[in-house]
């Protein structure tokens, strides 16, 4: 399709709201593709220093651009090739090694895992000294010093699904695959535990096959290689465990992100007819919940909103719901918004236009050190909603993980994953 220049990605476009560095999604996007290799005979195509002058490495990989765009174009991907020629710039050997460590949530999540025995003991002697420390470490490796890492609590996924199986209960259950994501493995393994446990109350046998990252950090920092690996690897894992079962397994997520990585963006990106065949059985956790599952896991939540919402004497709305930019590049509505209300009318409200607003984190962009104050920027309009809000100190709740955490971070609003909210309904 043709653009129409008619900059509607623009308009759509948080970052050129907010950055006079960014040049923006049209000229990033479906301009640059025209000049690439050079716009007409005898011109020299871009250099990665003139991509990168015109700010294509302050994109936060939102994919509002795509929705917004009349003509249908893929406006992400070509600002994400934009993107990647920009990071084929050489640079220090200190500095690409921190880049490189940036990109590889597997990778940093497992360094992380690694000293969070050491930042507990910190914690323990003393917050502020805590803090400085892990501050300064974190500025060494490139990332913000007010970015405070999350310190995963209770035992690992892996662990938790061995401990609380129950061979007999599960024979003859449909299986599903659940993939974590980084941050369910390594940051905060409750929110996947909770997204099993529902799960598991739907009738379903949960499965933990083994996974990696994504891949979607790589590419939105313009890694193509590293995300190659990372599909191909996935491909492999998933497949292995779904053979297992006869084929077909749902593979479902509780980060939007990673749906999105898993069933469009990396099908496209790398043209595999393997990865398009297993991206037809990928699934966000929420539009799983209230599709397949939804009959099963209402007839065992049968009850218990009722009464959890009799208890709740709070005289406003104790929830507020974020949709993820990714969750909207999906496709597939606010699911978990309509099974909470079905389960417990009036206990989950609406923030209003901030709900469906962009937040800026950008996935690594707003944890970076030099990216942290320009998501803020992002996201400005939607975080001043939410702080406007504060004094009637509601939870607010969001698929994503990096949404949750930029809220949590800029309005001092506690957040948790819908699915969270699902399984305290469970109980015990």
């Amino acid at each position: 399709m043709t653009c129409l220049g008619c900059a509607a990605c623009v308009a759509a476009c948080p970052v050129a709201a907010s950055d006079g560095r960014y040049a923006g999604p049209k000229v990033l996007g479906p301009a640059l593709e025209r000049h690439r290799d050079g716009g007409w005979p005898g011109e020299p195509a871009l250099t990665p220093a003139q991509v990168d002058a015109l700010g294509a490495r302050l994109c936060l990989g939102c994919h509002r651009c795509d929705l917004a765009c009349p003509s249908g174009i893929e406006v992400s991907a070509a600002v994400r090739r934009a993107k990647t020629l920009a990071a084929s710039q050489p640079t220090g050997a200190w500095q690409s090694f921190r880049e490189r460590l940036l990109r590889d949530q597997e990778r940093l999540g497992r360094l992380v895992a690694l000293a969070g025995g050491t930042r507990r003991l910190l914690r323990r002697v003393g917050p502020r000294l805590s803090r400085r420390i892990e501050g300064q470490a974190a500025g060494t490796l490139g990332l913000s010093p007010y970015r405070a890492l999350p310190l995963a609590s209770g035992p690992s996924l892996a662990r938790w699904l061995a401990r609380t199986r129950d061979p007999v209960a599960e024979r003859g259950r449909p299986p599903v695959l659940l993939f974590a994501g980084c941050h369910g493995r390594f940051h905060d393994p409750g929110v996947p535990r909770d997204a099993a446990r529902v799960l598991r109350a739907a009738g379903y046998r949960v499965l933990l096959p083994s996974q990696l990252c994504c891949g979607s950090p790589a590419l939105s920092q313009g890694d193509e290689e590293l995300a190659a690996r990372a599909a191909e690897a996935n491909l492999r894992f998933l497949g292995l465990a779904s053979a297992r079962f006869g084929g077909g397994v749902p593979v479902v997520s509780p980060c939007p992100s990673c749906t999105l990585a898993l069933r469009d963006t990396l099908p496209a990106f790398t043209g595999s007819p393997e990865a398009a065949r297993l991206a037809e059985h990928v699934w966000d956790l929420g539009e799983f919940l209230a599709g397949p599952a939804r009959e099963a896991l209402m007839a065992a939540l049968d009850g218990v909103g009722a009464e959890a919402a009799a208890r709740s004497d709070a005289p406003h709305l104790p929830w507020l719901y974020h949709t993820p930019c990714h969750l909207r590049a999906l496709g597939v509505g606010r699911p978990f918004p309509a099974l909470l209300s079905a389960l417990a009318p009036s206990t989950v409200g609406d923030a209003g236009p901030a709900s469906d607003g962009c937040c800026g984190m950008g996935g690594l962009n707003g944890l970076t050190r030099d990216g942290h104050a320009a998501s803020l920027a992002a996201g400005a309009p939607v975080l001043e909603a939410y702080r406007t809000l504060a004094r009637e100190n509601p939870t607010v709740l969001s698929d994503c993980p990096v949404c949750r955490w930029q809220i949590a971070d800029a309005t001092g609003l506690p957040t948790a994953h819908p699915v969270q909210r699902l399984a305290a309904l469970l109980g015990d």
